[in-house]
């Protein structure tokens, strides 16, 4: 297995904000991963001080909307993520699938971003499990409420 690496920090910066950004380094991986250079693309928070909603959205949220978690576990590895952008990572990624109509009950059980599990419930609720512990680390959300939070 071929993995390549992306040092976010070195590549776009440690405060990263800019949706333009997250679609070319979203190009950058995809692009890697459908030529068959690597089977795995490394992103590599370390150093990264601040992520935004929209960077975290135009990069990995569009990459699992459009190719799927099974695609994106297989592909995609995010590491050394803090823990506030962890959540914010794992929020972002939750609002999206949200949004997609009809929600189905898509397993999303073993999809890691950062030391953190989730998984898509039937029904469209939201749960986060520790790796290490496998407890709920949030509340249940619906697809209600976080449509409702976007208004």
């Amino acid at each position: 297995m071929t993995t390549a690496r992306i040092a976010i920090s070195t590549d776009v910066g440690e405060y990263i904000s800019s949706r333009r950004s997250a679609q070319l380094l979203r190009r950058r991986v995809l692009d890697l991963v459908d030529r068959g250079e690597v089977d795995v693309v490394e992103l590599d928070f370390d150093g990264v001080k601040s992520i935004s909603r929209s960077f975290s959205d135009g990069l990995l949220a569009v990459i699992v909307a459009e190719r799927g978690i099974d695609w994106f576990k297989r592909h995609v590895a995010v590491r050394n993520v803090t823990d506030p952008d962890r959540a914010l990572i794992l929020d972002v990624i939750a609002t999206r699938l949200a949004r997609q109509a009809p929600i189905t009950a898509e397993p999303l059980a073993g999809a890691v971003v950062g030391g953190l599990a989730f998984k898509l419930l039937a029904g469209g609720g939201i749960h986060r499990f520790a790796t290490s512990s496998g407890r709920p680390t949030t509340a249940k959300r619906t697809r209600a409420s976080a449509a409702q939070r976007h208004r």
